[in-house]
């Protein structure tokens, strides 16, 4: 029995390398076919666009100092920064987690668990189209300040993902509805890509590169804690439905409070080196 499961994961991670490996082979030869060094020497261009990317393309500019003073001691900077660790925390625990849910809780075998691990992903990605255009329709219209719609969308990518987790906690042993709520979860998350993500070019348009860069470094450090807290929580038994609804309830609280630091601290204004 154990040398057929492991035959069988051992074909699952070859296929996953073999598809991996196929896809980057062919973005390479579109790429090679595609993509030019600069606009006047590409092959399919428009006259019309080559002379817009010209026309409106920067060939000279001076070397900014970073203003790290100004980012220290900058309390948007610092509603950016919770707010990437929290985000992160959601994000990367259901990454790394979801597996071992639902293969020691719901009892799915390794076929349908690669498939269900990978919905919330998906949920997550058409949730990320469907509140970026929802945001660039409101701006347009000028409804809102940028910092109001970036903190709202940043609520609803944090709030509603928590509560439909711990709506997860409570599905028991009913697989459907539990898939169903982290993949409702997930697509609500997506909204996070308009929200404190944006933040980082609004208020630093011309460092928003060393603001994400910063915050990044210090939001992957949820990528190896929350596999660890997971771990903590259901190392008397990892079968238990009552200790995944402990750390879904952790992921959730770990979420608000990321959100309500971003909508305390966080702000949309260019006043970072401008």
């Amino acid at each position: 029995m154990q040398s057929e499961i492991t035959e069988s994961v051992h074909s699952y991670v070859l296929e996953g390398f073999y598809a991996n490996g196929a896809v980057i082979v062919v973005w390479f030869v579109a790429w090679i076919l595609i993509v030019s060094d600069t606009p006047k020497t590409h092959p399919t261009i428009s006259e019309a666009e080559r002379d817009f990317i010209l026309a409106n393309t920067v060939t000279k500019h001076r070397r900014q100092k970073i203003p790290w003073v100004e980012i220290v001691t900058s309390r948007a900077f610092y509603g950016i920064l919770v707010c990437h660790f929290c985000s992160n925390f959601i994000n990367y625990g259901i990454m790394s987690c979801l597996p071992q849910y639902l293969s020691d809780v719901l009892n799915f075998d390794i076929s349908s668990n690669g498939f269900l691990s990978s919905l919330p992903w998906i949920s997550c990605w058409i949730g990320a189209l469907v509140f970026s255009n929802i945001t660039d329709h409101v701006r347009e219209q000028n409804w809102f300040s940028i910092t109001t719609i970036r903190k709202t969308n940043q609520l609803i990518g944090t709030l509603t993902p928590g509560l439909f987790l711990i709506l997860a906690g409570y599905a028991g042993c009913d697989s459907t509805r539990a898939v169903a709520f982290i993949t409702a979860a997930m697509f609500f998350y997506g909204s996070v890509f308009s929200g404190f993500f944006c933040t980082n070019l609004d208020m630093a348009p011309n460092f928003a590169g060393v603001l994400m860069a910063v915050t990044n470094t210090f939001a992957t450090i949820p990528g190896f804690v929350a596999p660890v807290v997971v771990d903590r929580i259901t190392k008397s038994d990892v079968h238990s439905i009552v200790l995944w609804r402990t750390v879904f309830f952790v992921f959730a609280g770990v979420g608000w409070f990321g959100g309500l630091v971003f909508c305390l601290l966080g702000s949309a204004d260019a006043t970072l080196g401008n």
